[in-house]
């Protein structure tokens, strides 16, 4: 199912950019938002369960804004 939904982004980003320059930069910003938020995951569940392991039950961040 996940790789599907990489394949989805792949085109979107090949029709939004057709200049391979801006394309290339796109995709590396958006891999870079998947890279930071799967390192921070674990290092802020590290913090929360630090002050108390029920702590993690009350954050919710979404992940993107809705239209």
């Amino acid at each position: 199912m996940a790789g599907g939904a990489l394949q989805l982004h792949g085109l979107v980003a090949r029709e939004a950019f057709p200049d391979p320059a801006k394309r290339a930069r796109a995709i590396s910003i958006w891999a870079l938002g998947g890279a930071v938020g799967s390192a921070a995951g674990p290092v802020a569940g590290g913090v929360l369960s630090l002050a108390s392991w029920r702590m993690i039950f009350f954050v919710k961040l979404r992940p993107a804004p809705r239209p």
